[in-house]
């Protein structure tokens, strides 16, 4: 059982260098080991499935691998910025003849819409 839990666990630390990898995947065994644990039943309550370790070790032990994560979901905040910010100029301008009244109206629309479900 151990070692079935230790395999899924690494192929779940697949990001982390080699050195990396082998260190934890080590740490937890022998913890395991140490613990007495040997059904998988007393394995997964005592620290979880092998993915939900993962994470754990993902995010305490290598903070540079959530960095890209991190970065992705700023740059995509961004964007967002950035269109929201051209369709108000699109609005403005819109608002500025009498037909763009109302297309003005149907934009916020599809704009509260848009914020709403994306």
């Amino acid at each position: 059982m151990v070692e079935k839990y230790i395999r899924e666990l690494r192929s779940y630390l697949k990001s982390l260098n080699p050195m990396e990898r082998a260190e934890a995947s080590r740490f937890y065994e022998e913890y395991i080991l140490d613990a007495k644990l040997i059904s998988r039943k007393e394995i997964e309550h005592e620290l979880g499935t092998p993915k939900q370790l993962a994470r754990k070790i993902l995010a305490q032990y290598s903070p540079t691998e959530i960095e890209p994560f991190l970065d992705s979901k700023k740059a995509q905040n961004k964007n967002t910025k950035q269109s929201l910010h051209v369709i108000w100029r699109i609005l403005s301008k819109l608002g500025s003849i009498p037909i763009g009244i109302p297309l003005a109206i149907i934009m916020i629309i599809f704009m509260v819409i848009f914020l709403l479900f994306f």
